[in-house]
């Protein structure tokens, strides 16, 4: 079941049961998806990736606007599971030994991949400050 069908279900869960809550988030989040659907040439069919993105900076929003965090917790059941720093470490150098990236210019190849194979599954910030680390300290590279 693809992450779309996932949410209407659990909308219609909420409605059944009552959950005020649960109900107003996710209607939210389905009017973004569905505005996210529409583009210059007719509507379009969000990938579960791009459905990540969009819960994500719905998340982002709630928190920087102080708001309630069981609307958070309503949200966070549609992110995938977040890599750890030894889950980041790991694919980082397998991705050194398989595509010899060793210079800092290499950073952008390196967060595409991250990009493109784990999206919302980790947190760019720390990701970046981690590769720009090891890119740079080349001691530290096993």
């Amino acid at each position: 079941m693809g992450l779309q069908s996932q949410i209407s279900a659990d909308l219609v869960t909420a409605m059944k049961a009552k959950d005020t809550i649960t109900l107003k988030v996710l209607r939210v989040l389905k009017g973004e998806i569905q505005r996210g659907e529409q583009s210059s040439n007719g509507k379009i069919e969000l990938s579960d990736v791009d459905i990540v993105k969009l819960v994500k900076k719905s998340i982002d929003g709630i928190i920087e606007t102080g708001g309630d965090q069981l609307e958070v917790a309503v949200l966070e059941k549609y992110m995938p599971s977040q890599m750890t720093l030894d889950d980041m470490y790991f694919q980082f150098s397998l991705l050194r030994q398989l595509k010899g990236y060793n210079s800092p210019k290499d950073m952008g190849k390196i967060m595409a991949h991250f990009s493109e194979n784990y999206a919302g599954q980790y947190d760019g910030k720390v990701l970046s400050q981690m590769v720009k680390d090891l890119l740079t300290n080349t001691d530290s590279i096993v």
